[in-house]
Parts: C-alpha cells; structure tokens; sequence
C-alpha cells in the first residue's frame, strides 16, 4: 500500500492462505477498512478503532444472528449486554495494570 503522504513510507501486507483482497489498485483506504474478504477480527476492532467501534460491531453482528432466526430484540436490549461485557474487560485490563 502507498500512502497518500508523501512522507510516509509504502507497507506490505502478506495475505493469509485462501483469503482474497476486498480492496484494488488504486482504491484509497482508510484506517480500519477492510483489506482482505471475511469478517474482522474484534481485537483488531479494539485496537485500531477503539471501544465504540468494537461495540457497535457486536450490536451489529449480535442482532443479525437474532434476526436471520426470526427473532426481534430492540437494539437497547443488546448495548446493555456489549456494555457489560466491555466494563469487564476494562476492569480486567487494568488489574493486571495495576500489578
């Protein structure tokens, strides 16, 4: 990939085994896109893109699972649960911080 920046240096990226580029020649990429086909990896979500990205994503996913089963849940119903799950990890994060 070459930056727009003419200061920045060009990086390569080696694909994984039977995975396709989401991206051509010329396209402009920003970060957090998507490079390669498939679904994102949410720790690369996390870390790229921070903790409301993240939960978004898993809004997103969640409700899509429900929905293919003919199941309605009211958005409200899954944040709820992304963000307790989100305040564990941040309590366990700096636990170990804290040692």
């Amino acid at each position: 990939m070459v930056p727009l920046d003419q200061q920045q240096d060009a990086v390569e990226y080696l694909l994984p085994k039977g995975r396709n580029l989401a991206v051509n020649e010329g396209d402009i990429v920003r970060k957090g896109d998507l490079l390669l086909d498939g679904s994102p990896v949410p720790h690369d979500i996390l870390s790229i893109l921070g903790v409301e990205a993240l939960a978004e994503y898993l809004v997103k996913e969640i409700q899509d699972v429900y929905r293919l089963q003919g199941v309605k849940i009211n958005d409200k119903h899954i944040e709820v649960i992304v963000r307790q799950m989100l305040q564990k990890l941040k309590l366990k994060m700096a636990a170990i911080q804290l040692y």
